[in-house]
């Protein structure tokens, strides 16, 4: 038997250099691939679950088989959670391209003045919970103060997904569960979900490109 190919040695996710890290993190280039990439990954993730859900249908009986679309669920909250990663990563770009001085980094250098460690500290002027969509959108001026309450209500659950829902059977705590502010259809945080977060993508998408 011959051996197996050897995938290219940057397939792997070796330690990041503090001076790559800081190069890398000012790009606002870098984050829209990387939101791009977990975008097309969700986008494979949600035709798994549009086979599952009609799997789950009887075709005779237009029934549900239970077990099947509990199934589909599950892997709808995995793609949910690819598509609110992918819009925290293009609003993080979003906020880096349009104020740069507002992203703050924390470094740490040896006796000889090299540096030797660097971490993100605060993106914006207010520190907040960097995965809260809401206010990463406020920050980028994607969301008007006021107003848009069913794109705040949508951000606010993909906020929810990427907090838990995406990752864990519970929340952290009993306080962390999502409670819909009723201005949202039941489908949209289901299979209609996309119907807002495309355009919402998109749209930060065509900021970052101006």
């Amino acid at each position: 038997m011959g051996t197996k190919p050897c995938p290219p040695t940057d397939f792997f996710i070796f330690k990041v250099k503090p001076e790559e890290f800081l190069k890398k993190a000012r790009d606002p280039s870098a984050w829209r691939a990387k939101a791009f990439s977990l975008r097309r990954s969700a986008d494979v993730v949600w035709d798994a679950f549009s086979h599952r859900l009609l799997d789950a249908i009887d075709k005779e009986t237009k029934s549900l088989n239970e077990d099947k679309l509990s199934e589909a669920t599950d892997v709808l909250r995995n793609c949910q959670f690819l598509y609110s990663l992918a819009a925290e990563c293009a609003l993080k770009g979003l906020i880096i391209k349009l104020h740069p001085s507002d992203v703050t980094f924390e470094t740490t250098v040896d006796g000889m003045g090299s540096l030797i460690d660097a971490k993100i500290k605060q993106i914006g002027k207010t520190r907040i919970d960097t995965h809260n969509l809401e206010k990463l959108a406020e920050i980028s001026g994607i969301l008007g103060v006021g107003g848009h309450a069913e794109r705040r209500e949508l951000l606010t659950f993909s906020t929810f997904c990427i907090n838990w829902i995406g990752r864990y059977p519970v929340p952290l705590g009993t306080d962390s569960d999502f409670i819909p502010r009723g201005k949202l259809h039941a489908g949209l945080f289901n299979h209609y979900y996309r119907d807002l977060m495309d355009p919402f993508l998109d749209e930060v998408f065509e900021e970052l490109d101006r």
